[in-house]
């Protein structure tokens, strides 16, 4: 048999099959997002604080993170490093008013994350970003899939060559 193709097609899944979770321990900016994303498609969930959040990661199959900054326990630096560890593929994102450089470039080295949003924010700018956030994420688990399947083929393509190479010999 020959080496079967591989076609790739990118086809972004439905945004209600998604989950965001957003992190601030006000309560008010959370149930603004809320009114601002509430006619949206994807799943939102919410934490007062980064030891909710790491229970809900824990329970939950999160998409995208949402956090900010400053935090009483758990500050937002700490959650995003923490998911980066134990759930890589979750697009983390910064929603904060922090807006000194400093602040967002740690965030940016230090976090790995997708994007830092200074608040108040626009919930057209934050649909955008969670939008955006959603197709990268997307982008990844194709990646992902299609480096799994060439593995897959790499191994029958090996055992073909061994078993070729025993019949030579």
């Amino acid at each position: 048999t020959g080496p079967e193709k591989i076609y790739i097609f990118l086809k972004t899944m439905p945004m209600k099959n998604r989950t965001v979770l957003f992190v601030d321990d006000e309560e008010n900016t959370l149930k603004s997002i809320e009114r601002g994303l509430r006619k949206e498609k994807f799943k939102r969930l919410y934490a007062l604080d980064g030891f909710e959040a790491k229970k809900i990661i824990k329970k939950e199959d999160i998409n995208i993170i949402i956090t900010d900054m400053n935090m009483p326990g758990m500050d937002g630096l700490s959650l995003l490093n923490w998911v980066e560890k134990e759930n890589p593929q979750i697009i983390r994102m910064v929603l904060s008013m922090k807006d000194d450089t400093s602040t967002i470039l740690e965030a940016i080295n230090n976090g790995n994350i997708y994007r830092y949003i200074i608040k108040p924010c626009e919930n057209r700018e934050l649909k955008s970003a969670i939008e955006q956030s959603l197709e990268v994420y997307e982008l990844k688990e194709e990646k992902r899939k299609l480096v799994n399947k060439l593995e897959e083929y790499n191994k029958t393509l090996e055992k073909e060559v061994e078993s070729r190479t025993n019949q030579l010999l």
